[in-house]
């Protein structure tokens, strides 16, 4: 006989219902610790949540997206544009990198003369990490400029660019 199997048969079987209709400081006790316990859970809910939130700055995903600044938009494709424009078009990276359907362009726009999209490929691993290729295209005062550019989700849920 296993040890598990020996140490699980060697204690009596307890009708809970039993125990908790036949001692209210027990039934009471029960109610508690659940009680206790939903409280607990919907505020670790809560918690995961409002974390996630607070990294969304007007619908952006401001905090996450920063290191992506660093990538395509550092080159030749975000010479000219203004820090707002900068911003938008790495929240569009970061959410077409994130979740972008394969080939489908995630647009954004600061205005009519500054807008852009970026296309996320398919989506790879390397090691512990998920990269993705994408193109990006920026329209800026009539002149449209296009990049390809990767980078890598690390288990931190931060996109970097690769050199």
């Amino acid at each position: 006989m296993a040890a598990g199997n020996f140490l699980v048969s060697n204690f009596p079987k307890v009708n809970l219902k039993k125990v908790v209709s036949s001692d209210p400081a027990v039934e009471f006790s029960l109610k508690l610790v659940s009680h206790h316990r939903a409280i607990a859970t919907a505020f670790c809910l809560s918690v995961a949540v409002l974390t996630g939130c607070s990294t969304m700055v007007d619908g952006s995903s401001a905090k996450l997206s920063v290191p992506l600044r660093e990538g395509i938009l550092a080159g030749d494709i975000g010479t000219g544009l203004s820090e707002t424009a900068k911003r938008s078009a790495a929240d569009a990276e970061f959410r077409a990198l994130e979740g972008g359907q394969t080939g489908a362009p995630v647009a954004w726009k600061i205005s009519d003369t500054v807008q852009g999209s970026v296309v996320p490929q398919q989506p790879y691993a390397v090691g512990s990490a998920n990269c993705r290729r994408y193109s990006h295209s920026i329209t800026s005062s009539g002149q449209v400029r296009t990049a390809t550019g990767t980078a890598c989700r690390r288990e931190d849920g931060i996109w970097r660019p690769l050199a």
